[in-house]
């Protein structure tokens, strides 16, 4: 198994601050313990949690950390790669874009992403050049359109009576309500679950999608 640039780091960081291989293999498998096992702290101001885990949830603040490439994502599909390594490194890519888009989904109010030197092509795609440090959520969401027209095609079609659609997590499902004004659509999913989601995110970026 080989280790992203990122991983390195913190693993140097780790190791710079034992004495020997065995105890910063202890180390490791405390911090392992810690996170598997740590209780809910009602007390505590803020949650430490992989994206992963945070899935089906939502806060008012939400921070994601070490978003640069090589990292997060850890790799860009090469340009010069043909057939199915190239077809597995763009699907691990879009699988990273897909994980990203679930991380900053999870913020209410307000969304802080803090990039790291190198530059995140998946924040270029949110943000703007000389983009505040903190943003509503909901700001980002609308300067992160990167198919404008494929969202206007999608609420005409919408208008027109196509109610189906099928989402790349969520699965198919019936759209309830259209707020182009809030930029928002209500979806009735399959298995009895409701989402509200932002169509600037979520079909801009072909997630969400009308079912033929």
């Amino acid at each position: 198994m080989s280790l992203g640039r990122g991983k390195l780091d913190l693993l140097e960081f780790l190791a710079a601050r034992e004495n020997s291989m065995e105890a910063l293999f202890l180390r490791m498998q405390s911090l392992q313990t810690s996170i598997r096992e740590k209780e809910y702290d009602p007390a505590c101001s803020f949650i430490l949690s992989t994206i992963h885990g945070s899935k089906g949830l939502e806060y008012d603040r939400v921070i994601l950390m070490d978003v640069g490439d090589g990292v997060f994502p850890a790799c860009s599909p090469s340009t010069g790669k043909r057939g199915r390594e190239g077809k597995e490194e763009l699907a691990a890519y879009e699988e990273e874009r897909r994980i990203f888009y679930v991380g900053i989904t999870r913020a209410r109010n307000e969304l802080t992403i803090l990039k790291l030197p190198q530059g995140s092509e998946f924040a270029k795609e949110l943000l703007p050049p000389r983009h505040a440090a903190v943003r509503s959520a909901k700001q980002t969401a609308r300067q992160g359109v990167r198919n404008p027209d494929k969202v206007r095609e999608f609420c005409e079609k919408v208008q027109q009576g196509q109610k189906r659609v099928i989402h790349s997590r969520y699965g198919c499902g019936d759209i309830l309500v259209l707020d182009e004004k809030k930029n928002r659509v209500m979806v009735q999913f399959d298995d009895g679950m409701q989402k509200k989601l932002d169509l600037a995110i979520a079909v801009g970026s072909g997630l969400l999608e009308l079912k033929r």
